[in-house]
């Protein structure tokens, strides 16, 4: 499947990204806890909504006439807090984000496909065991049985020299099990 980039358009609940245990995150390697903060800052907009840390209540230098107004004020905000080489930055380390994501979900769908295929493979080789145990004893079994020709053979010649010397010096014994006069 074709890859594209979903253009940020959330705003960005900042409360929670600030309250993020990033050093412990960290120190433990602790990719599931990362994981439940991605949403907020994948698809999450800088640009988008009013609450950004450290502007206070989003509305500065205006007063509380509309939801309209505070809202234009908090991307005011947003845009004064933020440099615009930061929210360039930004931008680049959500695309990489979501390509990283996508690239994560391709790659557990070539496992499950690999598995599924591995699958498969072993079971090939389970019955190309059995088959091969079941040569094996097939094999077993016909050595058994040549030996088996093989001393009656030698005890019918005992029997033909003790009766038939004669006969049984004519007889010729040949090293692949036959016998011809």
């Amino acid at each position: 499947p074709g890859f594209r980039f979903e253009p940020a358009s959330a705003p960005i609940d900042w409360m929670s990204v600030s309250r993020a245990p990033l050093a412990s995150i960290s120190r433990r390697g602790d990719a599931r806890a990362l994981s439940s903060y991605l949403p907020l800052v994948v698809l999450g907009s800088p640009r988008v909504g009013s609450a950004v840390v450290g502007s206070g209540s989003g509305r500065e230098g205006t007063s509380q006439s509309s939801s309209s107004s505070s809202s234009s004020a908090g991307l005011n905000a947003a845009a004064q807090v933020a440099h615009p080489a930061f929210l360039k930055a930004f931008d680049i380390g959500q695309l990489s984000a979501q390509y990283l994501l996508h690239t994560q979900a391709l790659m557990e769908r070539q496992v499950d496909l690999m598995s599924c295929d591995l699958a498969g493979v072993e079971g090939l080789g389970r019955r190309a065991d059995r088959d091969l145990k079941g040569k094996e004893n097939k094999a077993q079994q016909l050595r058994r049985e040549g030996r088996q020709m093989d001393k009656l053979i030698k005890t019918y010649h005992r029997m033909l020299r003790r009766h038939n010397p004669s006969l049984a010096r004519r007889v010729v014994w040949h090293g692949d099990g036959g016998v011809s006069l």
